[in-house]
């Protein structure tokens, strides 16, 4: 029998809709959280591309993300510099190609996105991360609408959705857990409600006008963050 969408819709919006509520709940702080964002933009990527294309493929959605020409095409270095960079040092790796250099800078509210300066002979792209957010929004919508009207995706999401780690062998391991999962408290059955993150799925709030000005700017159009999130 095939899979309906109401059937895969909870889980898809505890999923997706999960992501993008943190993301605004960041966008709307008043100081710059723009590396944080950054690498869950980046994650988020993952995320959606192991539900479409399969595991490590992320740079198929951030392509998405990205406008027609030669941004689609270096999608692959740009994602891995951007995901690979905050995952593993909170901080994008540069991009060597050919003798030369691109470093990413990830601006927060006034940085022009896709620009690209020469900062100390360096160039710098510059990835703005409410520009990546609308476009990583439109695409969990898409992908929303296309599981409505596919069954094959909707059985595909739910597979993926309810797989499984391999059980714990360490013999190790298991006594630990078992530790663990003996001192569990019971606590009283809770309601089932809607969650206040699904009121608000699917709807951008105005980004443009959710933040201050983040301190630290290199002249008057873009902020290079050199050491993490501004204060």
């Amino acid at each position: 029998m095939a899979v309906s969408f109401k059937e895969i819709e909870k889980k898809f919006e505890q999923t997706f809709g999960f992501i993008e509520s943190d993301l605004k709940r960041i966008l709307a702080l008043k100081v710059g959280g723009n590396y944080a964002v950054a690498l869950l933009v980046a994650c988020a990527c993952g995320t959606l591309a192991e539900y479409k294309h399969g595991k490590g493929q992320g740079e198929k959605v951030f392509r998405k993300l990205l406008p027609d020409g030669p941004y689609r095409k270096a999608a692959k270095p740009l994602y891995d510099a951007l995901r690979n960079g905050f995952a593993h040092r909170y901080n994008g790796y540069d991009i060597p190609f050919d003798g030369q250099t691109l470093r990413i800078t990830i601006a927060w509210k006034k940085g022009k996105h896709l620009l690209v300066r020469k900062i100390d002979a360096v160039p710098h792209l510059i990835l703005n991360v409410r520009q990546l957010c609308e476009a990583l929004f439109l695409e969990f919508e898409k992908y929303r609408r296309a599981l409505k009207k596919n069954a094959e995706s909707r059985k595909s999401f739910l597979d993926r959705y309810d797989k499984k780690i391999d059980a714990v062998q360490d013999t190790k391991q298991i006594c630990a857990l078992k530790t663990i999962v003996g001192k569990a408290e019971t606590d009283p059955p809770v309601d089932e409600q809607e969650a206040p993150w699904m009121a608000g799925f699917g709807k951008l709030a105005d980004l443009s006008s959710e933040n201050r000005r983040v301190a630290e700017m290199i002249e008057d159009e873009f902020e290079r963050l050199e050491l993490g999130d501004s204060a």
